[in-house]
């Protein structure tokens, strides 16, 4: 390198031989220094004398001049500002410092004027600093009650000034003439100080009330940033506490995310049209382009810093090379200590500055894209995508692409370091500098055919991730009607079949990171051996200039700074294309058709159709009375004021690529009224009902309303996690004051008291999501009561009373819909969608709806039942009323006692201690010994190569080129045995140890959550079982194996390069001791808090998730009652909830960052230290080798900590899946082991001798129960709330404990045998239809694969009067396929499982929505080449996605199911509400089918309508978990007293 030509290098070396040997005394008089060697008066910062008399002038004058061009426009805007202080001492203790500070220099400055008769440079500089001390004193008077953060200006000035005040004492050190340096100079240097000191306090304590909630970037100031010096409280915080959510910081005002997402949402609505593939990235930009600018300056300045490194290494090896006068080995060395010191520090602070602002711009760039999608789902248009598409989006790609502007950042900054680098050694090695490109080039030839697969490769492993996961999310939603099914072992295959797929798509990937690697370990192990040879072996046949010690460690210095970011770029390269097809998917989302509300509003105010359906911010809820104000009706008839909507000649579809299911209809329904939809099943109501909502457009004719905003309830209840009393009051974060005496009212009229009776927090009790803690009844009158509450003039009611018994369904007529009900009190219009025809006589108005989707009939009651159509043929009782209520069975049996709550095991993983060896143990055995030997081998052989390579070039560079093809043939051997090392370790756990593992561990979950008894899945909430499917296994599977690999090389790496730093400076061995203790004790208290904020990280991003999913639940219900803008400001909340921790664990990583920069600072301050103190035995290779060492140190210590932190966060999840595993005991008891017969039970006979069974032992739901059932008989079981009913079933199923007596079947005691086996042997029909929407017809009728033909599964359909209804409905099904596979071809990712479907009438909620299910799964409508191609066969193979069935249909369905179970299991049939969604005449057809077709098989029917129980052989009445009543339904009716009479006459 080409410096250090100074004359100083030219000495004799005889003449300064010992000149190293320096006298301590510090000051000499002029004879003394001049004849010691010490002529000039001060050292100097450069050798050029011009730029040192520049750098000499801005110490002196620098730091007050740029205070006094500043303080002008400072102290301006100080005056206007407002007092954020309180009253407080501190302002004293400043103006009392800063006044000093004057007083001396005002002192210095009349000394100064005394004792120098001429007006110098040193005297100008006291003055300057006089008047820049009278603005320090006005700037801190001001600031300190005007700021709410230390004032970066002042204490800019103060650091700068005590610094340079630094320097110049060092360069009067080095000329040892610090004689003139009087105390006045250091009472000035410590008031400096003090000030300082004072003016970098945190002002928190001293702020107002309203100042002290900003955030602590915005309280801390620019140094406290630039060093995350807030940072520390959390970190202490971490360490002494459980961290909550509480705990975090709030975000600064400039990351405000509602402020964010508005932006972001008016940027994509300015977009160009037509888009462009870049319109969503270029709008993102766009919308931070302020934060994407203030990103550039420091990485700027820490890149220049960075690259100064090379000039350090071949200034020290010069220095300790040569043998310089006295004042110039000083001079010298205190040079290096400055520059080393300038350089490492610079670099800290200019790297902390540019990560916080990375993280800043990471955090808004997920805000603004969370927020479009959220917005989007409000007004998409129904049946585009699957619920689950957003969610996939906001999870994944959002995620992901947060980060795209930050690897922008450092695409920019790391092309321009390649360019330095390559700069630098083009000046050491000249054309050979080129080597390490041309390496590069050849490698990315390689890296291009990654580039091209992976993003096909990631997309594939997400999909099957995602399908994963979503088949685990609905099995689990289903878990209590699959284990009642017996179909626990056919799922869990199911699942393991989809993580085979996953498994084998992850290794595909994996092939593609193991050539990433491959390509990335060339270029940096043989660049330097390459690029070094050539050099030689050129330099040897020109006769040129042979490696020396000084260009080989400058150059492998400068090599590997060409080849990181070389590589760095290399990486870049897939992973934008991973991102860009994630914004692809994004902006097809959000491109997607939006909801066509076609509605004419009578109203003026909604006559453009605004129901507050916006997209975001701009959403307008109107007032829940609003409508009662409404203004001047369309129209000057009167009759036209009275009419709350019409209809005229409209024909709707239920889907997009559906028949219409109405056609050509006509109604008008007058305000106030109550009109009854009344039709058979799958005729259309639901459909009416969402087309009156606005969510399904009409093809022809007009929908006319008056009314903005509707009260709606659907078929399936929709609850938001949240408790029973915030859910009725209305939409969350709703802080308008209850109306407690209204609320009264509603829950009376809702039947709901007693309900909140008997919970243990009442209307405080949290639901969990989907309502889990609740029965369907509570969940269906909970929403009932929600949509009553709102007081909307509009109620739309879709067969609400279907899931309610006798009792509650006649309690919650007469109070509600009744001639003296409440909604008749309101006036509120009510559509009401009912299969009970009993209720027909209260309507004003009612509907009939026939098959063929046309109006059969409409008019009143009286004229209908005059007519000769189906309403004269209804057969409607009298209702009677009973002293007894016989209230939803499931009110108190379906409460499992409590709300969902997090395992123990999360909670024990925050206070698990560091280091437990029992969990290396564990996953170290999932792993293996040979793979983990093999790994551990290849690891050490790979740091022992790298450590041999530096020194090897040492004895090279020393050997003063001869031999040079011995020692090059070496080094390129090293290089070699390294790369083929570091091969082997990354194969191994890439392709062999990550996937087996992680199989292995995900098999053990599978197997424990599979098998674990049903009350865990009553008490657990399904986000927290399925976090461990997703969030866990997703960091045993990628995180884990990464972090092992990095921890491994880092400690082997790192003994290797202590072991050469110890040999070429034995006393660095030293600071060994002392450098461990303070990693471990950061890496300790780092660790304490960042394994926190990863667990606040996840369990707040559950919460985001589960907000989206709420929201696409329940859009229908959102965008009815107009509460967009509730909802908008809910995801905000909960968004901002979850990036406080995430923002956090950024910020403390960062903080980590800085901490180690910080260690590695003095590690080369020692360095060069050392090499000044032992110049004489210190060597330049030496120094060469220990210079490279301490440039990597940085990298190695902090991938070692970070990784080491990662390893221990991830073994979270390790912890928690061995606890879980250990605490969760499957349900199978140990002596249940007695497979029973292949043909059990052949005839059906069941005895309960004194059985007793429960939820737990404290709480028996069924008591001493003795009663015998014959073979083929067909029994009815009925009683009042909490009689025991559904309990009865649950215990022959063995879902809830026998805790005495027996049951047999068939004389075999079920007690003594697998449960699975048990209900894998009965046939079940549970009251929520099971559907696959993804298998195809066949596969969910035949899903115990029984192999019937198809011409038994048609018989089944058409017995059940689906078959018709398929057919009909598989017209548009191939097209449907088509637009459904491009879709979810277009958001790259599978759809997790959607609680509806695109049709009419959502699917139960425990319907199974997952694209890829199983791995081999057919589309849309495949037909099997083996079973020809007719249209039979076309319809068994369309997915039942496709073929969208009503809640009635469905149950249908089920039964069809059931018959064709017959082949496979026993003659025991167990019948749960089987019948509770369908009409009167489905009714009739499913029991005369369960009559015929089950003709041999014993029944149990568990029946709230007790007339499809009236043709029993038998009926089982309960009272309080007791058999009270037992014996034929025809005589316990006509039993006086009786119980079965009581309810019948209820009935």
């Amino acid at each position: 390198m080409a410096h250090l030509q100074h004359p100083i290098f030219l000495g004799s070396e005889s003449q300064w031989h010992g000149a190293s040997q320096w006298d301590e005394r510090l000051c000499l008089p002029p004879n003394e220094r001049v004849s010691a060697g010490f002529g000039a008066s001060r050292g100097y910062l450069a050798d050029d004398p011009r730029v040192d008399a520049i750098l000499w002038n801005i110490l002196l004058f620098g730091p007050s001049a740029a205070l006094l061009i500043s303080a002008p426009i400072r102290i301006y805007t100080l005056y206007r500002a407002k007092l954020v202080t309180a009253p407080n001492y501190r302002g004293i203790a400043k103006a009392f410092a800063t006044f000093s500070l004057f007083a001396l220099q005002l002192t210095h400055v009349v000394l100064g004027f005394l004792e120098t008769p001429s007006f110098d440079a040193t005297l100008a500089a006291r003055l300057l600093a006089l008047i820049a001390s009278t603005a320090l004193c006005v700037l801190s008077f001001l600031g300190h009650g005007r700021t709410v953060a230390p004032s970066t200006l002042l204490t800019s000035y103060l650091l700068f000034s005590i610094s340079a005040d630094l320097i110049q004492v060092g360069l009067y050190w080095v000329a040892k003439n610090l004689c003139d340096y009087s105390p006045l100079a250091v009472a000035i240097f410590a008031a400096k100080l003090i000030v300082a000191g004072l003016e970098l306090q945190n002002k928190t304590p001293i702020l107002r009330e309203r100042y002290r909630n900003l955030s602590p970037e915005e309280r801390g100031g620019f140094y406290s940033n630039a060093i995350f010096w807030w940072v520390n409280k959390y970190i202490a915080l971490g360490n002494a506490k459980i961290l909550s959510g509480d705990d975090m910081p709030p975000l600064a005002s400039y990351m405000d995310t509602m402020k964010m997402r508005e932006a972001m949402q008016r940027q994509w609505d300015k977009r160009k049209k037509p888009e462009g593939r870049w319109s969503l990235m270029m709008t993102q930009f766009t919308c931070m382009w302020r934060a994407n600018v203030d990103v550039i300056p420091p990485r700027l300045l820490y890149a220049v810093f960075r690259y100064c490194q090379p000039f350090l290494i071949s200034r020290a090896i010069t220095y300790v090379s040569s043998n310089l006068p006295p004042m110039e080995d000083r001079n010298e060395a205190f040079r290096l200590i400055l520059l080393t010191f300038t350089i490492y520090f610079g670099m800290a602070i200019f790297n902390g500055l540019y990560d916080a602002r990375s993280n800043r711009l990471t955090v808004m760039s997920g805000m603004g894209i969370i927020g479009l999608i959220h917005n989007r789902c409000l007004t998409i248009k129904d049946g585009i995508f699957d619920e689950s598409a957003a969610v996939t989006l906001m999870s994944n790609d959002a995620d992901a692409i947060q980060y795209t502007a930050q690897l922008v950042h450092e695409l920019w900054a790391q092309s321009l370091e390649l360019g330095i680098g390559l700069y630098l050694l083009a000046t050491e090695l000249g054309w050979v500098c080129l080597m390490p490109l041309l390496l590069v080039a050849a490698t990315s030839q390689g890296g291009r055919y990654i580039t091209v697969n992976i993003a096909g490769r990631q997309k594939a492993l997400t999909m099957a991730t995602q399908s994963r996961v979503s088949i685990t999310k609905a099995i689990l939603d289903s878990m209590k009607n699959i284990k009642m099914m017996g179909l626990v072992d056919k799922m869990e295959s199911k699942i393991q079949k989809a993580r085979d797929s996953e498994i084998k798509a992850y290794i595909s990937f994996n092939w593609l990171i193991v050539g990433f690697n491959i390509a990335a370990t060339v270029v940096t192990l043989f660049s330097p051996a390459v690029t070094l040879i050539l050099y030689a072996l050129q330099a040897q046949l020109r006769g040129g200039k042979a490696i020396d010690v000084n260009t080989a460690f400058t150059s492998l210095a400068v090599i590997g700074m060409v080849t990181g970011p070389a590589n760095y770029i290399i990486i870049l390269m897939p992973n934008f294309a991973m991102f860009f097809a994630a914004y692809d998917r994004i902006q097809k989302y959000l491109l997607s058709p939006d909801r066509e509300d076609k509605r004419e509003y009578l109203d003026k105010r909604y006559s453009n159709g605004s129901n507050g359906d916006t997209s975001s911010s701009h959403a307008s809820e109107p007032s829940s009375d609003s409508d009662s104000t409404m203004a001047t009706l369309i129209g000057d008839s009167q009759g036209e004021e009275s009419v709350a909507v019409a209809i005229e000649n409209a024909t709707i579809r239920p889907a997009l690529t559906a028949d219409p299911a109405l056609k050509d209809i006509s109604a008008t329904f007058k305000k106030g009224s109550l009109i009854v939809c009344a039709g058979a099943v799958g005729t259309g109501k639901t459909t009416l009902a969402k087309a009156l909502l606005g969510d399904l457009p009409p093809d022809s004719g007009v929908i006319k309303t008056a009314f903005g905003s509707i009260s709606y309830c659907s078929q399936t209840a929709w609850l938001i996690n949240g408790t029973i009393r915030d859910i009725i009051r209305g939409p969350p974060g709703d802080t308008t004051e209850l109306d407690e005496a209204w609320y009264s009212k509603v829950l009376h009229a809702c039947d709901l008291e007693e309900d909140l009776q008997q919970l243990p927090d009442g209307d405080q009790t949290v639901v969990g999501s989907r309502g889990i803690t609740l029965s369907g009844g509570q969940k269906q009158r909970v929403a009932l009561a929600r949509a009553v509450y709102s007081r909307r003039k509009l109620i739309i009611l879709d067969d609400v009373l279907s899931a309610l018994d006798a009792t509650t369904e006649r309690h919650i007529v007469d109070n509600l819909i009744g001639p003296n009900g409440l909604f008749k009190e309101l006036g509120t219009t009510v559509l009401l969608i009912t299969h009970a025809t009993q209720h027909l006589p209260l309507a004003d108005y009612i509907v009939v709806i026939g098959e063929d989707g046309k109006i059969a009939e409409q008019g009143t009651w009286a004229d209908l039942r005059a007519s000769a159509g189906y309403i004269s043929q209804v057969v409607v009782k009298d209702a009677k009323h009973s002293p007894n209520d016989n209230r939803d069975d499931h009110g108190r049996e379906g409460f499992q006692g409590s709300s969902p709550k997090a395992p123990k095991a999360e909670l024990e993983d925050l206070t698990r201690k560091t280091g437990d060896i029992t969990l290396y143990g564990y996953y170290f055995g999932a792993i293996g010994a040979s793979k983990l030997l093999v790994l551990l081998c290849s690891m050490s052989v790979y740091a022992v190569f790298l450590g041999l390579t530096p020194y090897w070039l040492r004895w090279w560079a020393e050997s003063g080129g001869e031999h040079m093809w011995y020692y090059s043939g070496i080094f390129f051997l090293i290089s070699l045995g390294a790369f083929c090392s570091m091969m082997t370790t990354i194969g191994n756990l890439f392709l062999v140890i990550a996937p087996r593992s992680g199989n292995t561990l995900h098999a053990r979950l599978l197997r424990t959550v599979m098998h674990a008894p049903q009350s865990y899945f009553g008490t657990t909430d399904t986000g927290t079982t399925l976090n461990r499917f997703s969030a866990d296994t997703n960091m045993i599977d990628r995180r884990l194996p990464r972090a092992l690999l990095l921890v491994g090389q880092s400690v082997f790496r790192l003994l290797s390069q202590w072991i050469l730093l110890g040999v070429v400076q034995p006393f660095m061995i030293l600071t060994l001791p002392v450098t461990f203790v303070v990693v471990f004790l950061v890496q300790k208290f780092y660790l304490a808090t960042s394994r926190q904020l990863r667990f606040l990280d996840l369990e707040s991003r559950a919460a985001v998730n589960a907000s989206f999913l709420e929201t696409l639940e329940g859009v229908a219900t959102i965008r009815a009652f107009g509460w967009q803008r509730p909802f908008v400001n809910d995801n905000v909340k909960k968004v901002e909830q979850q990036l406080r921790p995430a923002y956090m664990l950024m910020a403390i990583q960062r903080w980590l960052n800085t901490v180690l920069d910080l260690i590695v600072m003095g590690l080369a301050m020692l360095v060069i230290s050392l090499a000044v103190w032992l110049k004489g035995t210190t060597t330049g290779g030496q120094i060469g080798i220990a210079l490279n060492v301490v440039l990597q140190a940085n990298s190695f210590l902090l991938r070692l900590v970070e990784a080491w932190t990662s390893m221990e966060t991830s073994l979270g999840a390790i912890s928690r899946l061995r606890s879980f595993e250990k605490d969760l005991q499957p349900e199978d008891k140990p002596e249940e082991v007695q497979e029973p017969p292949s043909t059990w039970p052949a005839r059906g006979e069941i005895d309960f001798d004194h059985m007793s069974a429960g939820y737990n032992t404290s709480t028996l739901a069924v008591k001493d129960m003795t009663v015998a059932i014959k073979p083929g008989q067909k029994v009815g079981v009925c009683g009042r709330t909490g009689a025991g009913k559904s309990s009865l079933l649950l215990s022959l199923l063995r879902l809830i404990e026998i805790e005495s007596g027996t049951i047999r079947i068939d004389d075999l005691d079920i007690q003594t045998m697998p449960r699975n086996a048990i209900r894998s042997r009965i046939i079940t029909v549970p009251q929520e239809p099971m559907l696959v929407m993804t298998d195809t017809v066949r596969q969910n009728l035949d899903i115990t694969e029984s192999a019937a033909s198809d011409d038994e599964i048609i018989q089944a359909l058409e017995k059940v009067k689906l078959w018709s209804v398929l057919q009909a409905r598989t017209s548009n099904t191939a097209e449907a396929g088509r637009q459904d596979r491009e879709l979810e071809a277009s958001m790259g990712a599978a759809p997790v499982p959607a609680n509806g479907s695109s049709s009419s009438a959502r699917p139960a909620p425990t319907a199974i929505d997952a694209a890829t299910l199983d791995p081999d799964a057919k589309p849309l409508l495949v037909p099997d080449p083996e079973e020809g191609d007719d249209s039979a066969t076309e319809n068994l193979n369309a997915t039942m996605k496709s073929l969208p069935l009503s809640q009635g249909q469905q149950q249908l369905f089920s039964l069809a199911r059931a018959m064709l179970m017959r082949s496979t299991r026993g003659k025991v049939v167990l019948l749960d509400e089987a019948t509770s969604n369908v009409d009167v005449e489905t009714n009739n057809l499913m029991q005369r089918i369960i009559r015929d077709e089950f003709r041999e098989h014993t029944i149990i029917t568990v029946a709230h309508r007790l007339d499809t129980i009236m043709d029993s052989d038998v009926v089982l009445v309960l009272d309080g978990g007791k058999l009270v009543e037992v014996g034929p339904p025809g005589e316990l009716v006509q039993k006086e007293g009786g119980v079965f009479k009581t309810l019948y006459g209820g009935h």
